[in-house]
């Protein structure tokens, strides 16, 4: 068998000592096997005929062929400094391992703040979240405040990686990013591992150091917080800093615990705040072997309140796909009476209603939780209301769904057959994302 293991050493004799925060050992097991193979064939990667299709082995050779291009390449290392840089940043890039790239960032924007919250807890930190409906003070996310020795206050945006990737870092963030500034002492920006991959961490080191900012990354996978770029004081306009006050909520989501650290994440003030220890890619001897992997399974957070997923046509109002609970299932009648009942229940979702996009209704003893999207519906039975997280994972899973499946939404309009959809790999994407 390869010796992995021995390889990474050597890899890692040519690459400086930093920080990585995209795992690539987790973007290789974290991704279907048949990816992997793909990928070998794709890059003509040579691999013996005695080689069984075992994670590791594919990963020795994946790894040995473009560490071998980049020693004996010039034109490789003027472009990359490493050749860890070098290694993930072809496999970042290649769309047959976009899940396990993905799996860096957070599917709630919400998750994302509860851990950072928790974090602040363990700082000492009150956390205030700013409300949606706050027309002046919607642009961030969160208004830190600590009291002890001195009164000090943050105001915080956090941004996940998927709402990065589309269209989040603009002039507007920037922008806005700059006007609250002018509301408290610092100003901190939040985003996932793969935020920072999204953004470029140069280019988000450059841009936070230029407006004294303070940056943190937040890696999910091995449950690190990673103060990047730490700020400077703002110059506060006094008005603009009362009226935020003000407009606070009256109570706030996480204060200091008095029970010691209740954060589940690793923070480490020896290793933060220097942007020079800090790099994109690492690949870990801990993770070659994918020991991490059991950690971070989906611990089907909603399973015990999920009874029944549906996915419906909001046009013909059929029901395209349906799943429903392992442990207790729903009866077929209810859901079928759903379906009919869908007009006199007036759920105004979809083509129903322009624009509506949120809907719960209690139906038949259930509450069921109903987003639409571009083409489709779906609507969660539940035994309690959703909270802001799964809605959140029920807003990203109906887009994911859209994008993944969009082929066979067009073959489904034409034929009205429902077959083009893979009963299976929905089964598991619906698991993965709702947590059910």
């Amino acid at each position: 068998m390869a010796d992995l293991s021995g390889l990474v050493s050597d890899i890692h004799k040519k690459t400086p000592s930093k920080i990585g925060v995209i795992c690539v050992n987790c973007i290789l097991h974290h991704s279907p096997l048949e990816n992997l193979i793909r990928f070998l064939k794709k890059y003509s990667i040579y691999l013996p005929e005695s080689t069984l299709n075992v994670r590791s082995e594919l990963v020795y050779y994946i790894y040995y062929h473009f560490f071998t291009e980049y020693q004996n390449d010039q034109i490789i290392r003027q472009m990359y400094s490493d050749p860890v840089e070098y290694i993930g940043d072809v496999i970042a890039k290649d769309e047959l391992f976009k899940i396990g790239l993905q799996k860096h960032d957070f599917i709630a924007k919400h998750e994302l703040i509860d851990v950072f919250a928790d974090y602040c807890a363990d700082m000492g930190i009150i956390t205030f979240e700013m409300d949606p409906k706050d027309e002046i003070n919607s642009m961030m996310d969160l208004f830190l405040t600590k009291r002890v020795p001195l009164l000090k206050t943050e105001t915080v945006f956090v941004r996940t990686g998927h709402e990065l990737e589309n269209g989040g870092y603009s002039e507007e963030l920037i922008k806005n990013i700059q006007e609250a500034s002018k509301k408290a002492i610092w100003t901190v920006f939040v985003t996932s591992s793969y935020g920072a991959y999204v953004v470029g961490l140069d280019r988000l080191i450059k841009d936070m150091e230029r407006l004294n900012i303070w940056l943190y990354v937040v890696d999910p996978l091995h449950k690190n917080v990673y103060g990047i770029t730490k700020g400077k004081k703002n110059q506060i306009d006094e008005n603009l800093k009362n009226q935020l006050e003000q407009s606070l909520p009256s109570q706030p989501i996480r204060a200091p615990s008095q029970l010691g650290k209740i954060s589940k994440y690793d923070f480490s003030e020896r290793d933060s705040y220097n942007p020079n220890k800090f790099t994109t890619f690492s690949i870990l001897k801990s993770d070659i072997y994918g020991m991490y992997y059991e950690k971070t399974e989906p611990n089907h957070k909603f399973r015990d309140i999920f009874r029944s997923l549906l996915i419906i046509d909001p046009v013909s109002g059929l029901n395209i796909f349906s799943m429903k609970s392992q442990t207790q299932k729903i009866d077929d009648v209810i859901l079928s009476g759903f379906l009919s009942a869908l007009d006199s229940l007036a759920l105004e979702i979809g083509t129903k209603q322009e624009g509506a996009k949120e809907k719960e209704i209690n139906y038949q003893g259930f509450i069921v939780q109903i987003i639409s999207g571009d083409l489709l519906n779906i609507a969660l039975f539940l035994t309690k209301p959703a909270d802001q997280i799964l809605k959140e994972r029920m807003n990203r899973f109906i887009h994911q769904f859209e994008y993944v499946y969009r082929d066979s939404i067009t073959k489904y309009k034409e034929s009205g057959n429902v077959a083009v959809f893979p009963e299976s790999r929905i089964k598991k994407l619906a698991m993965d994302i709702l947590s059910i």
